[in-house]
């Protein structure tokens, strides 16, 4: 067997467009099939081994061993991230409401 033999065997150019609308839909549709499977059993496998990871701790982590990881709240919180709100007394008037 040789290539021209073996090149021989596909189908002409102007076949390619033919086979491809008969055929496409259907390796589309096993594609996403596949896939689908492939997520779904990766979906079971991790809440399975969440579900064991889950058996095996003896207790949650507190809120103070959590708090020492790096992250300072009165730093945000002092840092006006979405400035400062106005005072609603100083310089207002209601009758001058919108």
């Amino acid at each position: 067997m040789n290539a021209g033999s073996w090149l021989n065997r596909f189908p002409a150019s102007h076949q390619w467009r033919a086979l491809a609308l008969a055929r496409g839909p259907r390796i589309g549709t096993w594609a996403l099939a596949l896939a689908l499977g492939i997520q779904a059993a990766t979906i079971v496998t991790d809440l399975a081994a969440g579900s064991q990871s889950r058996k095996s701790a003896a207790h949650p982590p507190s809120p103070t061993t959590l708090a020492h990881h790096g992250i300072d709240i009165a730093s945000i919180t002092n840092a006006h991230l979405f400035g400062t709100a106005a005072d609603p007394t100083r310089g207002a008037n209601a009758a001058d409401a919108p």
